[in-house]
């Protein structure tokens, strides 16, 4: 069970506030958590992906807890217990590897909507480090559309009015996930800036792509490639069936969505590689949304 300090922050996160429990900070990241822990064991960081979950289904969820260090130096904090809850639904555990990672399929919420999923931890002297992230729970017979971030912000397919009546039609009848390969230290920002155009809300995801990384615990530094922390398209498209279009700008996107079996949209007049009844081609904003 939580401890009802926690239980109380939970509550109040929901508000979007920074909450400062014992010794504990929680910083709430729109788009993955970061979490610091203060005390004789170190500082902790958490990094929580944001997620997307079919309703009443489960959601396989990964994560990563760092002990921060002088410098730039994180070493993984190995079998540490872990403990996930989408809510206040059942809690689920697992322990961390040894490069600091845990998984576990989380029970979500029966109804739609976007709800906080906390990931917790303890430490040998009872103190307690969270992290939380949003969970936007879908209907699976609800269409999905992926856009690329990268086509939002930018203007070359004319005012940002145009983009947000186009996929303000589009969400009329799908629910959508952008696509980015942002930091996510940028999320909070990225979110901003999404709120500030008027564009529909919906889960911010990383595009299939490795994590590169040096690992500082061995005598001889080296190179890690880790794609644990990933949302794979592949399995995004088999756990939502309508999972069934992508809006993108460029000819990487686009052969990347065409690969998934993805329906796809390309902005702008860049040359793609891929044709075919999969792929359409769209010069504006505006004539996506007469389509």
């Amino acid at each position: 069970m939580y401890p009802d300090s926690l239980q109380s922050n939970r509550m109040n996160m929901r508000t979007g506030y920074n909450i400062i429990f014992g010794r504990v900070v929680v910083l709430l990241l729109a788009g993955a958590a970061m979490l610091a822990a203060g005390g004789c064991e170190g500082r902790y960081i958490y990094t929580v992906p944001e997620q997307i979950a079919p309703a009443g289904g489960e959601v396989p969820v990964v994560v990563r807890l760092n002990r921060s260090e002088v410098g730039p130096f994180a070493p993984p904090l190995k079998d540490a217990p872990v403990q996930f809850r989408i809510d206040d639904g059942p809690v689920r555990a697992a322990y961390t590897d040894k490069e600091g990672y845990a998984a576990a399929m989380v029970p979500a919420p029966a109804k739609e909507g976007v709800y906080f999923m906390s990931v917790y931890t303890s430490d040998k002297n009872g103190r307690w480090a969270c992290g939380f992230t949003p969970v936007y729970v879908c209907d699976k017979n609800r269409r999905i559309v992926a856009v690329d971030l990268e086509t939002i912000l930018s203007h070359k397919f004319g005012p940002a009015d145009d983009a947000k009546a186009a996929l303000g039609k589009v969400a009329e009848n799908a629910n959508i996930v952008y696509l980015t390969k942002r930091s996510p230290a940028e999320y909070r920002s990225i979110r901003a800036g999404l709120k500030a155009r008027g564009l529909p809300d919906g889960a911010l995801l990383t595009w299939q792509r490795q994590y590169w990384y040096v690992d500082n615990t061995r005598q001889i530094p080296r190179m890690v490639v880790e794609d644990r922390l990933v949302n794979q398209l592949a399995g995004l498209k088999q756990t939502f069936p309508l999972f069934d279009t992508a809006i993108c700008d460029t000819d990487l996107a686009a052969r990347t969505f065409v690969t998934a079996g993805l329906q796809v949209i390309v902005l702008g007049s860049e040359k793609v590689s891929v044709s075919g009844p999969k792929v359409t081609l769209c010069k504006t904003w505006s004539e996506l949304a007469d389509k």
